[in-house]
């Protein structure tokens, strides 16, 4: 089976020809972000704001309507998902969401081809990184206010549940922060030793 391969060396989504199920919602977000950019925090707020009690998916999950991953071929995930290819997504639209670390050497961004792209959303690390200065209720409303032009205007936005969302995830990682990074809480998508790494 051919295997689709891009940055940083995760492993792709594998293309086959599985049909994809019939969903029950208008819309996907497409979360695809390089790694060490905020992601986890994003699709834990993206999670909030939609679906605050379901657990994150695992990664590439496509099926799902928030699918997390690292793969930033945007390409790949539009032939995917495309409705000529698969008349069960006939009439979802789909959305990009994704996270970018221009401060890291090199920079975790996705291909600057995309950026021209309507149904984008790029957000910079900075603005999910909470801080003193720049506490969760802003980035939560920074989100919202980014979320609410991009998607269609009858997707419903909980701003504290991504807030509460956030919070309970920030206890979550207290409790695991001295794990290895091979533990992961299945709910929140989080490791051990899951920030400040060094890789």
């Amino acid at each position: 089976m051919a295997r689709h391969t891009f940055e940083f060396g995760f492993p792709a989504v594998e293309v086959g020809p599985r049909p994809l199920p019939i969903l029950d919602h208008s819309y996907k977000i497409i979360q695809a972000s390089p790694p060490r950019t905020g992601s986890t925090v994003l699709y834990n707020l993206l999670y909030g704001f939609i679906c605050p009690a379901k657990p994150s998916s695992e990664t590439n999950n496509e099926i799902k309507q928030i699918v997390i991953t690292h793969n930033t071929d945007l390409n790949y995930w539009e032939e995917r998902l495309s409705g000529v290819r698969y008349q069960e997504l006939k009439g979802v639209k789909w959305y990009f969401v994704c996270s970018e670390r221009q401060s890291l050497k090199p920079p975790r961004i996705i291909d600057p081809k995309y950026y021209h792209k309507k149904n984008l959303l790029r957000i910079q690390f900075e603005e999910l990184n909470e801080t003193p200065e720049y506490p969760l209720e802003q980035i939560v409303e920074n989100l919202y206010a980014k979320l609410k032009n991009l998607l269609p205007s009858d997707v419903k936005l909980d701003k504290e549940s991504a807030i509460n969302r956030i919070n309970k995830m920030n206890l979550r990682y207290e409790e695991i922060k001295d794990k290895g990074f091979d533990y992961v809480d299945e709910f929140y998508g989080l490791h051990g030793s899951h920030r400040n790494r060094n890789d």
